[in-house]
């Protein structure tokens, strides 16, 4: 089997990053909209710790789309690499400010 070539691995890159923007920030806002109707998942913790994590949540996934692309000075392995620690580290940090409401989004 030959490996990817950098063209062939920004694009998977690249259509990753685009399905986390379009699934993603619905979801983030659903969570949000969440926390804003029946209150913090658990009372010390408020909406303000959570809104930073889905704004860096966006951001990031913003970001990966516009860097990977086939022109970058970035190798893709390592834009490939980067993407796969930051995608569990967010949706970790995630979960765990939402507690037991956010298992209900895992699946999105």
């Amino acid at each position: 089997m030959s490996p990817k070539s950098n063209a062939d691995l920004f694009e998977s890159i690249r259509t990753q990053a685009m399905l986390r923007v379009k699934l993603g920030f619905p979801v983030c806002v659903l969570m949000l909209l969440c926390i804003w109707y029946w209150g913090p998942p658990m009372p010390a913790i408020g909406p303000s710790p959570v809104i930073p994590v889905f704004a860096l949540h966006i951001l990031y996934n913003l970001a990966i789309l516009h860097i990977a692309h086939p022109a970058s000075r970035i190798n893709p392995n390592h834009i490939a690499v980067f993407t796969a620690l930051m995608d569990p580290l967010l949706l970790s940090a995630g979960l765990a400010l939402m507690g037991q409401a956010g298992q209900l989004f895992v699946c999105l």
